[in-house]
């Protein structure tokens, strides 16, 4: 039952806290609704584990306002990086050359997980280069860029179910469609 699931990882929690502070990272929690429902399990147990939960949503996720009006959560809005900053991410810790660096910085407007995607979709696809100034496009790479995270992931999902029968694309709507737990009848 998720009752039990949320006490069973708040005792993993637990024993991995057991001999110093942790710090629990919970990433665009507006898309998973067990996340949400451990998080309010986890800070139902407030004093009891030295934990330190950190949970982000997108610009336009919500969570569950129980959540948030808490007196031990705080609610940061943190917006998109300014250009410098989301430069020197892409330059400096996506090893992006100069030219390609400035095009994913204009077209992922300040979102460090639009450009991390992006990069990443271009490794699984082995289109980047090393070149003298970083990573560039090797040629014959279409040029054009995604223009959101939702096309990245399209664009990954595509590439997943290459090799595989029509069917598998079904089966894929089928399985978001019933969620993370489903029955043989469903």
């Amino acid at each position: 039952t998720p009752g039990e699931q949320d006490a069973l990882v708040t005792q993993v929690l637990g024993w991995l806290c057991a001999d110093r502070p942790l710090v629990l990272r919970l990433e665009e929690l507006q898309w998973g609704q067990d996340t949400v429902r451990f998080a309010r399990s986890l800070l139902g147990t407030a004093g009891e584990l030295p934990v330190l939960m950190i949970a982000t949503t997108d610009a336009q996720g919500t969570i569950d306002p129980k959540l948030v009006e808490r007196a031990d959560v705080t609610e940061l809005a943190i917006g998109p990086l300014q250009s410098s900053d989301q430069l020197i991410l892409v330059r400096e810790l996506l090893s992006l050359d100069g030219t390609l660096a400035e095009r994913v910085v204009h077209r992922t407007s300040g979102s460090p997980l639009f450009a991390e995607r992006l990069v990443g979709e271009w490794v699984r696809r082995e289109a980047l280069e090393v070149t003298p100034s970083g990573f560039a496009l090797r040629p014959g790479t279409p040029e054009e860029l995604p223009d959101s995270l939702h096309q990245v992931w399209i664009r990954e999902i595509d590439g997943l179910l290459v090799g595989h029968r029509p069917t598998a694309r079904i089966a894929l709507h089928v399985g978001c469609a019933l969620g993370m737990e489903a029955d043989r009848q469903d």
